[in-house]
């Protein structure tokens, strides 16, 4: 094979190993930036559900209230733990 073929093989090579190098950092690169986007929304997702925030409502409050100041065998059956 003449010279010029082994330099159309070698051009040809680096062309195209830099097409698959920018289809690599352009598919590292989307990646790169779905990260950024959840790291920046991970605030949101750390934050406490507003319901755990809520005061209970006050008949809980109060049933709570009295099952702690009754004596064991006061409770009723269905809170009994086995």
């Amino acid at each position: 094979m003449p010279v010029w073929g082994w330099i159309a093989v070698g051009v040809t090579f680096l062309v195209f190993s830099i097409g698959v190098g920018l289809s690599v950092a352009r598919i590292l690169g989307s990646i790169g930036r779905e990260v950024t986007a959840l790291l920046e929304s991970e605030v949101w997702a750390a934050a406490p559900p507003s319901r755990a925030t809520d005061e209970p409502p006050e008949s809980a409050r109060n049933e709570a209230e009295h099952e702690a100041t009754q004596e064991p065998d006061e409770i009723s059956p269905r809170r009994r733990v086995r």
